[in-house]
């Protein structure tokens, strides 16, 4: 164990020959040497105020020496285990100490006497005062933990993977270091326990290193192997992928074509469609009028139809009364013919008879009868031929559209003249 004063001026040392010895860093010189501690001394450290020194053995002995005498100033009775490590608080009235036997003790220097002791780390190794008299340990369980001026935990500080060694508080940078059995050193956050940093204080020898080298070059030769194994076939996956890649792009090009010529094509669809709706509408208009002037050119129909049927009746009627004229006309020009010999006959009969003699009184009315009969019956020949030109005329004309004038009724036939009455 060893400690340098605060002023600079003095080395403490002590080890396995159970003496503590004190040096001038001036000089050099031996200024005074105690073998009071019956072990192996463990830990020394001087007050902040350099007037004191506390040493701790192996067997649990704790004394305080007047640094500047070297004569003993307080001979700390309490523990039961080996001394650890030794701390003052920085305005040197009380010292912490700590030891295997599972406590952290506070001692004040008025008296010597002990003012505050817990239980810690199931074996305390180290320990640190801060500037306002907190206190950091480190021990078997391998947790760095911060304690109030009274022994309260305040926090915890775990990472280790072995034993806490030694630990220490910086106070600028609020940051608390620890060293564990493998040599780690590790460093956190006082504020809110995060680990910062870690590092290795115990690098390997020489020769550990050359055949850690030569086991490494040979895995990574080994490796370097594998690694190119695996290279080439990741090259050839690459140029694979490559390919594929620039397949997948062509047919993305030529879907992208396709798609834009789709898209084209479903513009012009749709320019269509709406054209084509348009004529629907167009033509749904004009299918309406059509069927509007279907209804109306039916109802046209139904009319024409029954114009038709009147004109066809109508035409049957003209034919029956064109029949009956005919027939009215032969019995006429019969009836002439007749009249006409019988007009001759009496014609004949007159001359005789008036060649024969002259006329009696009735012989001479009969003759006036039969002379206006005749009259009669040459007028009515004339109305009868007259009206049988005018049915042929009318047979002659084309048939009627829808509708034709109704023919007047046909002439009652020419009655047959009566025969002059006999003379």
């Amino acid at each position: 164990a060893a400690d340098i004063s605060s002023d600079l001026t003095m080395i403490a040392l002590g080890g396995p020959k159970r003496m503590l010895r004190v040096y001038s860093t001036e000089t050099g010189e031996l200024l005074f040497e105690n073998k009071k501690h019956n072990d192996w001394i463990t830990a020394i450290e001087f007050s902040p105020d350099s007037v004191l020194i506390a040493s701790g053995d192996r067997s649990n002995g704790l004394l305080v020496w007047e640094s500047s005498t070297g004569k003993e100033f307080y001979n700390l009775l309490g523990h039961t285990g080996m001394i650890t490590d030794i701390s003052w608080r920085p305005d040197s009235n009380v010292v912490a100490t700590s030891s295997e036997d599972n406590t952290i003790r506070l001692w004040e220097m008025t008296n010597g006497t002990e003012v505050k002791r817990w239980n810690a780390h199931g074996g305390c190794l180290a320990l640190d005062y801060t500037r306002d008299g907190r206190l950091v340990s480190n021990g078997r369980d391998a947790i760095v933990r911060l304690w109030n001026g009274d022994g309260g935990q305040l926090k915890e500080f775990p990472g280790q993977t072995d034993l806490g060694m030694e630990v220490a508080f910086d106070s600028e940078s609020e940051r608390v270091l620890a060293g564990d059995w493998n040599g780690m050193v590790r460093i956190w956050n006082a504020a809110d326990g995060a680990l910062l940093n870690e590092f290795n204080t115990n690098p390997p020898t020489i020769d550990a290193v050359i055949a850690a080298t030569e086991q490494s070059l040979g895995g990574a030769a080994g490796e370097l192997t594998q690694a190119s194994t695996q290279l080439a076939a990741l090259t050839k996956a690459l140029e694979e992928r490559k390919v594929a890649a620039e397949t997948a792009a062509s047919q993305l090009t030529t879907v992208t074509n396709k798609a834009q010529a789709v898209a084209v094509e479903k513009t012009n669809a749709e320019k269509m469609l709406a054209e084509k709706k348009a004529d629907m509408q167009k033509a749904e208009e004009s299918l309406k009028a059509a069927i509007a002037a279907l209804e109306a050119a039916k109802a046209a129909l139904e009319k024409a139809n029954a114009d038709q049927l009147a004109a066809n009746t109508t035409r049957k009627a003209a034919e029956d009364g064109i029949t009956v004229a005919k027939t009215a006309a032969e019995k006429a020009a019969e009836a002439e013919k007749l009249l006409a010999e019988e007009m001759a006959k009496a014609k004949a009969a007159a001359e005789k008879a008036a060649a024969e003699a002259p006329a009696k009184p009735e012989e001479q009315k009969a003759m006036a009868d039969y002379d206006a009969a005749a009259k009669a019956a040459q007028a009515k020949a004339d109305a009868a031929k007259a009206k049988l030109e005018r049915l042929k005329a009318l047979k002659a004309l084309p048939k009627p559209a829808p509708a034709a004038e109704t023919p007047a009724p046909a002439a009652p036939a020419a009655e047959t003249p009566a025969a002059p009455a006999t003379p």
